[in-house]
């Protein structure tokens, strides 16, 4: 121990490059010396961390932040299990006003906006666009109020997609740093220009209308910049004319449509696949699965089988997501119901509190998974790191419950690896101070890997519709402690300054940390 403590800082950084990170926490919770180095500073660790970061958690979004800081405690926050949320509180003062029938919420591909899309709102189902500006919700955060946040209309372009309640509007990327999203040369093609920028494009697809009735089949392909805060439609997509039914595709409403990167779908940009959903008027259920290649805009229906002992139930309000386990990307497909939820919960509703796993290379189905806690329909699933999703609301008798589901483990249950039932769903523990309504056809966010905070806004539970955006921070009481409780001990004081001026940055080899 002694002659590993004594070796030289520029040396230990060096070494550093061979070791995983999550052993470099470990090696620096025994060795004080090492920790110094892992904590300091200077452009060097502060380079390997980020890299580590994006290599060993799977988020190549965050390559391009080089002048960020702190990344030894964003890599440690986002290993580390969560367990624990505090609300932080409330506004209605946001610029959404109300809205339900499923608003669309979610990150940005590069985590500078957050984005709400759709909803039905006073004037009906809409298809407009707005964001929030991720560092102004860092700065609520930090304050501690959240009157300060305030969507602003993205400005758009375009004939949209015909309106419809419960719409989908699915990004073409990875969520939470994942990107993996439809190449630059394609996305400039589908825009007719030579450089779109950080434009990334987004697939609207199906709805209904009044008293979710009249479902429609009309899908649209738009862009959205970042950068720009703005939207535009592309001449991509097919939109009603006539009627409410126009050919192939089945007319839908309150489905999933989730994107599957390129590698994991046999599409060269990507595919998305569209789950569920009910049809004729609400009176029946959807078991089919319905694939969009992205590189072609050419739609495969009722592609799935499968299923072992039970076959995939039909199912509209349940929730999806993309995840990878042991290097492999799966459809992760949770809860859901049948029946229309304005007809009250009596003879003919059913809600499930199951999870699916569909291979997209396969298209098979495996499960399902018995879930220890009820997933009520019309709940909000968010995407986190590492295959992970935050759960919120839902059901007949929806609560301010916040709980998270392990992807990961999910798919291996329905693998048929054994998996401890309370390891697939688990309740955050949440202070019943601040606690927002519970609802369901609500949106939310997770805004993970940035910020360990969550949104949820508008929605309804029984009545009137909601109008409050809610800001939930995700940090556990031990977030700022690094696991080292023994600091100087054997190691003597030690100076973070004069640690990081003896690491000299030119002293290792930019090949050895690329």
């Amino acid at each position: 121990r002694h002659w590993l403590e004594a070796i030289s800082c520029e040396v230990k950084l060096a070494v550093m490059e061979f070791v995983d990170g999550k052993s470099a926490v470990i090696v620096g919770s025994v060795l004080p010396g090492w920790r110094r180095v892992l904590l300091c500073t200077c452009v060097r660790a502060e380079r390997w961390w980020r890299l580590t970061t994006v290599r060993e958690l799977g988020m190549p979004a965050l390559a391009g932040l080089e002048s960020e800081r702190g990344w030894r405690d964003k890599f440690v926050r986002l290993v580390r299990p969560l367990t624990r949320a505090s609300w932080l509180g409330a506004t209605t003062k946001h610029g959404l006003r109300d809205r339900v029938a499923a608003p669309q919420m979610f990150v940005g591909p590069a985590g500078r906006r957050v984005f709400c899309y759709g909803g039905w709102s006073r004037l009906g189902p809409q298809t407009d666009l707005h964001s929030l500006d991720v560092a102004a919700v860092a700065a609520a955060a930090a304050a501690g109020s959240v009157k300060t946040l305030k969507f602003v209309a993205c400005h758009d372009k375009g004939r949209p997609v015909s309106r419809g309640a419960v719409q989908t509007l699915t990004p073409l990327w990875v969520p939470c740093g994942g990107d993996e999203g439809p190449s630059t040369d394609f996305v400039a093609r589908c825009l007719g220009t030579a450089d779109p920028g950080d434009a990334r494009l987004a697939v609207a697809f199906g709805g209904a209308g009044g008293g979710y009735l009249n479902e429609h089949n009309d899908w649209k392909v738009v862009s959205i910049s970042e950068s720009r805060n703005d939207m535009e439609w592309t001449h991509v997509g097919r939109r009603r004319r006539d009627s409410f039914h126009t050919d192939e595709l089945t007319s839908r409403c309150a489905h999933t449509a989730t994107f599957v990167p390129r590698g994991d779908s046999e599409s060269a940009e990507g595919a998305v696949f569209v789950v569920g959903g009910h049809t004729l008027d609400c009176s029946e259920s959807l078991a089919t699965v319905d694939v969009l290649d992205v590189a072609s805009w050419t739609w495969s229906q009722d592609v799935a089988s499968g299923g072992g002992a039970a076959a995939f139930v039909g199912r509209h309000g349940h929730s999806a997501f993309f995840c990878r386990c042991d290097g492999l990307g799966y459809l992760v497909v949770v809860g859901g119901g049948t029946g229309n939820i304005l007809h009250g919960f009596g003879q003919g509703i059913q809600e499930f509190d199951d999870a699916w796993v569909l291979d997209p290379r396969t298209k098979e189905w495996h499960g399902p998974v018995q879930l220890p806690t009820p997933v009520g329909r019309h709940h909000t699933l968010s995407p986190a790191p590492r295959g992970r999703a935050l759960v919120f609301g839902g059901g007949a008798r929806p609560t301010a419950d916040l709980a998270l589901l392990d992807g990961v483990a999910v798919v291996k249950a329905a693998l048929g690896r054994a998996v401890p039932p309370h390891a697939l769903l688990m309740p955050l523990d949440v202070p019943s101070t601040g606690r927002p309504d519970g609802r369901k056809m609500h949106a939310a966010a997770c805004l993970l890997p940035w910020l360990p905070l969550f949104l949820c806004y508008g929605g309804w539970r029984f009545g009137p519709h909601f109008s409050d955006l809610c800001l939930a921070d995700l940090r556990s009481p031990d977030d700022d402690d690094d696991g080292d409780k023994g600091d100087d001990a054997g190691g003597g004081d030690h100076d973070d300054d004069a640690v990081t001026a003896e690491i000299d940055d030119d002293a290792i080899d930019d090949d050895a940390i690329d």
